[in-house]
């Protein structure tokens, strides 16, 4: 979890107004109905009525609108087990709703559910536990083929130690009935990291879904950015995990000024449109390779199921010595074009 604060949740909606001139209109969501003021939001777009919307932002916080962004709605989730935040929210193919989120012990990953835009949220179905271990970092993503809900989080022995013996590993789970049950988590990461929730842990890990129902899962561990793909729902995994760095990254970054903490979190997106694109894999990151003073948003791109990777692009096209972070990268599975959203500091 992350406990930078931000006070207003605002989204830019892009108006069409004249046909040869689009103006950019920004749009206050909502702040926050109990103690904390919404951040780290997680949206989703109903890709079968583009018109609902749904935002998710620590720490309870849920927002949503039936009019394409324009005007907002806002409620507070609860349930028995607790929400403390890292929200994700999903949409599937029969229009339900789902917030992934943790709980105040750490000690399970939550999934909560509404079949409609707008109404009653589930108390939640759980995975996760085993004994006294801490989970953080969950992300989850839904196979819109046969309807399997996959999440991720990374498991600490006890998060935050600097017990040389307590160690971090990716796991994840599988729902096969629309969240209400949960398998037996596996560990996908072949090498444990600290417990430190650092640099040097196994951290952030995301899911995405292939074009045959693969399963693919990135996250930053000690030796880098990783990679590992399950060809039967995510039971089994390839042998070895690949490597997309070839090099530790620190993607934890604490000198960007103003900011308490950067973290460089992996977003993974596959290609499932029916363009040329079809396939690709697309892992988007910061780091400061460049320089202390000088955070960047790099893409690498896969084009044979992961097995191989490009080298990195930077995406921002500024001249050093400037920050770019909180990078977000996402496809339109209507024509594979790629967008991203980040900080942009090249003017201080």
């Amino acid at each position: 979890m992350q406990k930078n604060i931000y006070s207003l949740l605002i989204i830019s909606v892009c108006l069409f107004t004249i046909p040869i001139r689009a103006q950019y209109q920004n749009i206050i969501v909502g702040n926050s109905i109990n103690t904390y003021e919404p951040f780290e939001p997680s949206i989703v777009v109903n890709p079968y009525n583009t018109s609902h919307i749904l935002i998710g932002a620590n720490s309870d916080n849920y927002y949503y609108s039936t009019d394409g962004g324009m005007n907002w709605q806002h409620g507070v989730l609860n349930s028995s087990f607790g929400v403390i935040g890292d929200p994700c929210v999903l949409v599937d193919q029969n229009g339900n709703y789902y917030y992934f989120h943790l709980v105040p012990n750490m000690s399970r990953v939550v999934c909560q559910k509404t079949n409609s835009i707008g109404g009653s949220w589930s108390n939640g179905s759980y995975t996760g536990v085993n004994g006294t271990k801490d989970n953080d970092k969950e992300w989850a993503t839904i196979d819109q083929d046969n309807g399997n809900v996959y999440v991720a989080w990374a498991q600490f022995d006890e998060h935050g130690s600097f017990n040389t013996l307590d160690s971090s590993e990716i796991q994840l789970s599988r729902s096969t009935d629309g969240g209400l049950t949960w398998s037996v988590p596996v560990v996908v990461s072949d090498r444990k990291g600290n417990a430190q929730g650092s640099n040097y842990s196994d951290h952030a890990p995301m899911p995405a879904i292939g074009p045959n129902n693969e399963l693919y899962v990135t996250w930053m561990g000690p030796e880098g950015l990783m990679f590992d793909k399950s060809t039967d729902e995510g039971l089994t995994w390839l042998q070895n995990d690949i490597n997309v760095s070839g090099f530790h990254i620190n993607w934890l970054v604490f000198n960007v000024p103003g900011v308490e903490i950067v973290p460089g979190f992996p977003i993974i997106n596959c290609d499932l449109s029916s363009s040329v694109y079809n396939g690709n894999i697309y892992i988007c990151w910061t780091d400061q390779r460049n320089g202390y003073n000088d955070t960047d948003v790099w893409l690498t791109k896969s084009s044979d199921a992961g097995l191989s990777w490009s080298p990195p692009i930077r995406v921002n096209d500024d001249g050093p010595g400037r920050h770019q972070f909180f990078a977000w990268m996402t496809i339109d599975q209507t024509n594979g074009y790629l967008y991203f959203v980040f900080y942009d500091r090249r003017n201080y």
